[in-house]
C-alpha cells in the first residue's frame, strides 16, 4: 500500500489528509423534511423538456417560469433551452441542457485470494494496510445506484442512512446492483469468514442514489448527491460514474473541494484518450483501470489528467440481481471498479 499511497500524495490532491483521519457526525441525523418540489428531481431532471438554471442571487422563481425543482441557487424548470433562456434573462448566472450521468462498470473471504486488487503486487497489500489502519472514523460517500445493506456480506459493515435524489426520500435501496458492488470494494466487512475483504472495512459507507435502475442519471442528480455529501460529512467521495460536462456539476465539485474533501471519480471507458466528467475536473483523483499485471485496461480513457490507474479488470465483489432479487459474487471490469480502490485508500 505504500506505494500507491505515496503515488496519490505525489499528486498534491491529498494535501491535508492524514493517514488517520477522524471525522465525528451525527450517525443517523437526517436532514428534515426534503424541500418543496424536490420528490421527483432525479426523474424530472432527465426528461426531454426539461433544462437547469443556475440562479443569481436573490432572484425569484415563479409559477410562470414552470418550476420543476429548487434547491438554493439550483432549479431545473420545462421548456426548451431557447424559450428557458429568454425568460430567466438577467435572473440567471447560467442556463444549460440536462447532462446524462452513467455508472462506469462492465459486468464481467473466502473468496479473498480472487480479489487480486488487494494483494501486494497489486500496490495495495491489503493484510499489511489493516495492521496499520481500518479507516475508523472516516465516512465514505458512494454516489451511485444506491446500496443493499442487508448484503449478507455488509454484516458488521457501517452504512448510515442515506438519501435517494432519484426518488425524493431517503431509502437509497440499490436496484440495479453497481452501487453494492462499489461499495463492497471500498469497505466490504472483513474477517468475517464470508465472501470478500474490503479495503477500510471500518470505514462508514454513506449511499447517496443518484443513478436509477437503468444505472442512468444526470448532472442535476449527481449535483444534488455531491452537496448532500458533504452536508452530511463526507471525508470522501467516490463516484464511479460519468458523462459530459456541465457547469451544473462543476459548481458542485468545486463546492466540495473547497469544504477539503476528498473527490474519486472514474475516468470512464471508451478506451480512448480524454476523461469523462466529473474525473476531467481539476481537484478530483481520476481513475483508470488497470489489469492484474499494471497494463491499461483497453476500455479505460487517458490524458495528461489521468491522476492514477487501480485495478479494474476481474474486480471480484458481492453484488444484487434485481432480476431475480438474490445475492452473489460478480468479477466485474470498469473505470467505476477501480475507483472505489483508491476511495478506500483514501479513508485508510
Amino acid at each position: 500500500m505504500t506505494g500507491f499511497v505515496s503515488a496519490l500524495r505525489s499528486t498534491g490532491l491529498l494535501r491535508g489528509v492524514t493517514a488517520r483521519v477522524s471525522v465525528v457526525i451525527m450517525a443517523g441525523a437526517l436532514l428534515g423534511s426534503l424541500p418543496a418540489g424536490a420528490v421527483d428531481v432525479g426523474r424530472a431532471s432527465l426528461t426531454t423538456d426539461s433544462v437547469v438554471v443556475g440562479l443569481s442571487p436573490g432572484a425569484g422563481l415563479f409559477s410562470a417560469d414552470l418550476p420543476i425543482y429548487r434547491r438554493g441557487d439550483l432549479a431545473v424548470v420545462r421548456g426548451s433551452l431557447a424559450q428557458v433562456r429568454a425568460r430567466f434573462h438577467g435572473r440567471a448566472l447560467y442556463v444549460e441542457p440536462v447532462v446524462e450521468m452513467h455508472t462506469m462498470g462492465i459486468p464481467n473471504d473466502p473468496y479473498f485470494a480472487q480479489q487480486w486488487g488487494m494483494s501486494a503486487a497489486s500496490g495495495i497489500d491489503l493484510p499489511a494496510a489493516r495492521e496499520k489502519a481500518s479507516g475508523a472514523g472516516v465516512t465514505v460517500a458512494v454516489l451511485d445506484t444506491g446500496i443493499r445493506r442487508n448484503a449478507p456480506d455488509f454484516a458488521g459493515t457501517e452504512i448510515l442512512p442515506g438519501r435517494d435524489v432519484i426518488n425524493g426520500d431517503f431509502d437509497p435501496t440499490d436496484d440495479n446492483g453497481h452501487g453494492t458492488h462499489v461499495s463492497g470494494t471500498i469497505a466490504q466487512a472483513t474477517d468475517n469468514g464470508i465472501g470478500c475483504a474490503g479495503i477500510a472495512p471500518r470505514a462508514r459507507i454513506l449511499p447517496i442514489k443518484v443513478l436509477s435502475a437503468s444505472g442512468s442519471g444526470s448532472n442535476v442528480t449527481v449535483a444534488e448527491g455531491i452537496r448532500e455529501a458533504v452536508r452530511q460529512g463526507a471525508r470522501v467521495i467516490n463516484l464511479s460514474l460519468g458523462g459530459g460536462g456541465s457547469q451544473t456539476l462543476q459548481i458542485a465539485v468545486n463546492e466540495a473541494l473547497s469544504a477539503g474533501v476528498v473527490i474519486c471519480a472514474a475516468a470512464g471507458n471508451g478506451g480512448g484518450q480524454g476523461l469523462s466528467y466529473p474525473a476531467a475536473y481539476p481537484g478530483v483523483l481520476a481513475v483508470g483501470a488497470c489489469d492484474r499485471y499494471g497494463n491499461r485496461a483497453s476500455f479505460s480513457q487517458y490524458g495528461t489528467n489521468l491522476t492514477i490507474s487501480a485495478p479494474g479488470v476481474g474486480v471480484l465483489q458481492q453484488t444484487y440481481n434485481p432480476k431475480n432479487g438474490t445475492y452473489g459474487y460478480g468479477a466485474w471490469n470498469g473505470t467505476s471498479m477501480a475507483t472505489p480502490h483508491v476511495a478506500g485508500v483514501v479513508a485508510l
